[in-house]
């Protein structure tokens, strides 16, 4: 849905939208191999995946900061980079365990 819209916004021209189409979905395609063996095999073995979720998503954040108006972008930003840093320490605890009042959870 949204890829269209985007080729549509970045060509100025109808000659230069299958350049930008393609372009674009290289990107695409460089960015899910990243995200996906990046996660996989760097974030989660070694974060675990609630730190992974949490400073993936503040730094999607960061990023979509970029595309928001100038006077928007610092507040967002500031926000997010304080976000990031605070989870990438550890400073912010969230429950990673199953618990269950009836005593050992054998699975989950």
């Amino acid at each position: 849905m949204v890829s269209p819209f985007a080729i549509r916004l970045t060509s100025h021209t109808s000659d230069s939208a299958g350049k930008v189409a393609g372009n674009l979905y290289t990107f695409s395609t460089l960015e899910s191999l990243f995200g996906t063996f990046g996660t996989a095999f760097g974030t989660i073995p070694y974060l675990g995946v609630v730190q992974t979720l949490l400073i993936w998503s503040g730094v999607l954040n960061v990023i979509s900061a970029f595309g928001l108006r100038r006077a928007m972008r610092v507040n967002v930003g500031s926000v997010s980079i304080v976000m990031l840093v605070a989870f990438a320490t550890g400073d912010v605890k969230v429950s990673t365990g199953v618990h269950s009042p009836y005593g050992k959870v054998l699975w989950s």
